[in-house]
């Protein structure tokens, strides 16, 4: 097939152009804030992902605000300076390792079952170290 007028084939070659200008136009605003936001989403996915859950549980006045503001002291800015806070890690892990083997001995002592085999294994680990 060929094109005989000049104006058929102008034509046609502004509408090729047309849609190859459309294949490297740069990104709208639109579509760069919807990348950059997927991207903040990939990353805070990936934080929370990696982070670690602690469900406290137990009656009134148990140490479970304790245990949340020793968290604040050990890893949030909040008025303690570096020293303070380094002075109060040893006391802190110590608390939470005490509580967890606590609750370690509890669920042996109950003959309760873990929900996964790795569970099972930090648990062993734990009540060999005492």
């Amino acid at each position: 097939m060929t094109i005989r007028s000049h104006s058929a084939r102008r034509t046609l070659a502004v509408r090729i152009e047309m849609r190859l200008k459309d294949c490297f136009r740069r990104p709208s605003d639109e579509i760069l804030r919807r990348k950059q936001l997927e991207k903040r989403l990939t990353q805070n996915s990936i934080k929370f992902n990696n982070a670690v859950k602690i469900l406290l549980l137990g009656a009134g006045e148990s140490g479970k605000t304790t245990i949340i503001k020793q968290m604040k002291i050990l890893h949030v800015q909040n008025g303690f300076s570096f020293d303070e806070r380094l002075d109060k890690i040893h006391d802190i892990v110590e608390n939470i390792h005490e509580s967890i083997w606590t609750l370690v001995e509890h669920v042996a002592h109950m003959n309760l079952k873990y929900d996964s085999k790795k569970n099972e294994s930090y648990a062993k680990e734990l009540r060999k170290l005492g």
